[in-house]
């Protein structure tokens, strides 16, 4: 939204910056935030039909170990309307920490990435495009990694920071996601990149309509950009999360 006595007033050769872009960025900025937010979060429940599916509707945590990331809360018919509990397969891996140390944390890691790493006993068409792992976790996670990583390598040098930025897991790489830093659960996903989609609603993908004029104040302009998505995942046996049960 922009006023037009602004337009006039933000104009050559007195401008110093392109405002209506300014305010346009901005307002991308603003989207992108709100899609990372939708991301690494769910609907509060089946009645919710505006808010994607994000990770924690797709990857569930569980207090035990194994394949138990079951039904997601609010979610009685199951994720995808399939019912883990009808349908066991259906679930992803799980388990519980306490410490980011080699003994706890890593020990379970370890165990949860072996037993993810499914493959079909012979070719068969699929969804899946390649697996592409990564590891995202909070940054108190991270740099107790990055700290372990440091502590087993002899031979660092004068850099007292050697690890930050470099920790792998099992060589993949780990990486500190912001909006998992007010989670006091701590968690740490192991994701496959393979089985996870955004869908577009076709012809609404950053859908623009406008300048118009706002119909109660004829002297403001207004542009609309809409996009209709939502994730998805193929394969939940292939994602993990460990987490502190916090």
């Amino acid at each position: 939204i922009i006023d037009k006595h602004e337009i006039s007033i933000n104009r050559s050769p007195s401008r110093i910056v392109n405002l209506v872009k300014a305010r346009r960025i901005d307002a991308e900025i603003d989207l992108a935030k709100l899609m990372e937010q939708n991301w690494w979060s769910k609907p509060v429940n089946s009645s919710d039909t505006t808010t994607p599916f994000g990770v924690d509707y797709w990857v569930v945590r569980n207090a035990t170990a194994g394949f138990n990331g079951g039904n997601p809360s609010g979610f009685s018919a199951g994720t995808a309307g399939i019912s883990s509990t009808t349908y066991p397969t259906w679930a992803n891996y799980t388990a519980r920490y306490t410490t980011v140390n080699k003994t706890d944390f890593v020990a379970k890691a370890r165990e949860a990435y072996t037993k993810t790493q499914w493959k079909a006993p012979v070719e068969t068409p699929g969804f899946d495009t390649g697996t592409k792992r990564a590891c995202y976790t909070t940054y108190s996670v991270l740099a107790a990694l990055e700290s372990i990583a440091e502590a087993q390598n002899d031979k660092l040098g004068k850099d007292v920071a050697s690890m930050d930025g470099e920790v792998l897991f099992r060589r993949v790489p780990v990486k500190w996601v912001p909006q998992l830093d007010a989670d006091t659960g701590a968690p740490f996903y192991g994701l496959d990149w393979g089985e996870f989609k955004v869908e577009f609603l076709s012809d609404w993908y950053m859908r623009e309509t406008g300048p118009k004029e706002k119909a109660d104040q004829h002297n403001v302009i207004q542009t609309f950009i809409d996009c209709t998505y939502n994730f998805r995942c193929t394969n939940r046996r292939k994602q993990f999360v460990l987490d502190t049960g916090n």
